[in-house]
């Protein structure tokens, strides 16, 4: 187990601008931590060896600014050098096969030539690193064989964690999902990322804030909670910036065509 790191003047990086609480609408427990950062590992690799499992992180960043890229290139080798596992949780079947692809490249390449699609869509562990959509973490967690590899969990990621809200109204297992995060990955470091988190926020504290620890690791929670230890949700976000987007608005199919066939190297994101 990691224990807690003292934080000294260094944990202030240069990358984190503003640190403050809130105690309205989000609870207190979050510890927020402004980044202007152009992407996410130049702020937290720096961070992730004050890291521990009683303080869990929220990477709050919208697309395009690397969560995936921290996640394959900065959690995944460290671990390995420290001799333990990862495990990634995303929501939807598509994203899990694009993260299982960019974990074999990282870790086991060999696998990407010997394995057929559908044999990566049906194996969870890749080397050090388990990939699984939410809907399979009851039957990975119970499966008696990966008791011991589940025990040398170093992090645990919660990639789309807004799923616990977006998916809830008509996935009753939302819930369920999350407080098996909450039980059985209590020994490892607990990373939520979203580039949505409005509604999952307060959600995500509640659930964090009233974990159980049980056995040698209430211990040594304890022991730490005695020598002054505060438990906080340390929430790294970067603020969104959307003056470069042009909105329109339009009543009908023919309307948008002509918009896209005027500007063919932009790109449109299109409601309906």
């Amino acid at each position: 187990m990691l224990a807690p790191k003292p934080r000294g003047d260094e944990f202030f990086q240069s990358s984190i601008i503003e640190t403050s609480k809130y105690t309205n609408e989000i609870p207190d427990f979050y510890c927020h931590h402004r980044c202007d950062t152009e992407y996410i590992r130049d702020a937290l690799e720096p961070e992730i060896a004050y890291w521990n499992y009683l303080d869990p992180a929220f990477i709050d960043a919208g697309t395009g600014k690397g969560k995936s890229t921290f996640d394959i290139e900065v959690l995944i080798p460290r671990a390995q050098r420290l001799g333990k596992n990862v495990v990634i949780l995303s929501n939807r079947s598509a994203l899990n096969l694009q993260q299982k692809l960019a974990v074999i490249r990282c870790v086991a390449p060999e696998l990407e030539e010997l394995l057929t699609a559908k044999g990566i869509r049906d194996r969870d562990i890749f080397g050090n690193t388990a990939v699984l959509v939410y809907q399979a973490l009851p039957r990975f967690v119970n499966d008696p064989s990966n008791r011991a590899w589940l025990e040398n969990v170093l992090y645990l990621v919660a990639d789309e964690c807004h799923y616990f809200c977006a998916d809830a109204g008509f996935n009753r297992n939302c819930e369920y999902h999350l407080k098996l995060i909450t039980k059985h990955f209590t020994h490892a470091i607990r990373i939520y990322q979203t580039a949505t988190s409005w509604d999952v926020l307060y959600v995500l504290a509640e659930a964090e804030k009233h974990i159980s620890y049980r056995g040698e690791r209430f211990l040594a929670v304890v022991g730490y909670f005695r020598m002054g230890h505060v438990r906080q949700f340390h929430r790294y976000y970067w603020e969104e910036n959307f003056d470069h987007v042009d909105l329109h608005f339009t009543a009908g199919l023919d309307e948008i065509t002509q918009i896209i066939c005027q500007k063919p190297r932009e790109k449109f994101l299109v409601f309906v």
